[in-house]
C-alpha cells in the first residue's frame, strides 16, 4: 500500500530542501548500486527519478507562486 505525503508527516515537519534533498540523494545511490549489476535498470531509475524531481520542482514552484513567496517572480501582466 502507498500512503500519501500527509499520511506519514505532519504539516511544516519536512521542508522542501530536505524533501528534494532526500530525493536526489536516496536517487543516487540507487542509481550507483543498479549501475554495478544493471546498467538498463539504472538508466531506467535515473531517468525516472529525474522525472520525478522535475515534476516535485515544477509543483513546488507553482505553490510558491500562490502563496506569493518573494524568491518566486510572477510574470508581469501589464
Amino acid at each position: 500500500m502507498v500512503a500519501g505525503q500527509d499520511d506519514i508527516f505532519e504539516e511544516g515537519e519536512v521542508g522542501t530542501l530536505r524533501r528534494l534533498l532526500s530525493h536526489v540523494v536516496i536517487g543516487g545511490v540507487a542509481v550507483l548500486a543498479l549501475s554495478l549489476s544493471s546498467p538498463f535498470l539504472a538508466l531506467l531509475t535515473a531517468v525516472t527519478l529525474y522525472a520525478h524531481l522535475l515534476a516535485d520542482l515544477v509543483w513546488d514552484v507553482h505553490l510558491e507562486r500562490e502563496r506569493g513567496s518573494p524568491d518566486v517572480p510572477t510574470a508581469s501582466r501589464e
